[in-house]
């Protein structure tokens, strides 16, 4: 494994170290998914990993796609999860890679806000 930089952009570089090294974490620690902060969630980085791993990230919010979504959501009419959460589930295209509903497949994705009532 190879360290990043604090003086680069972690959106520039953790779709690559991902993809290098995702090989070796499969095997050496039967790695699945990996989790990462927004940062990793871009076009290039989604398009590098896919192939090779499972990933949970936080979208951005700023993508405007999730921007409309989030505009035109109804809060009393999202599932519950609880009494204090509720959550919707968007199907989408982003990064060439699609995203439909549940995972049913290797190439499907999902994206899922979460409301609090707390």
């Amino acid at each position: 494994m190879e360290a990043a930089s604090g003086n680069r952009s972690d959106k520039a570089r953790l779709g690559r170290i991902v993809e290098e090294h995702c090989e070796n974490l499969k095997n050496m620690v039967g790695i699945e998914y990996i989790v990462a902060d927004s940062a990793f969630y871009t076009q290039r980085n989604i398009q590098q990993v896919a192939p090779y791993t499972f990933f949970i990230s936080r979208v951005p919010s700023i993508l405007s796609l999730v921007q409309q979504f989030v505009e035109g959501l109804d809060v009393d009419q999202m599932p519950t999860l609880d009494a204090n959460y509720r959550y919707e589930e968007l199907g989408s295209r982003y990064g060439g890679v699609l995203n439909v509903g549940w995972l049913t497949t290797l190439k499907k994705r999902k994206w899922v806000v979460l409301h609090s009532r707390l």
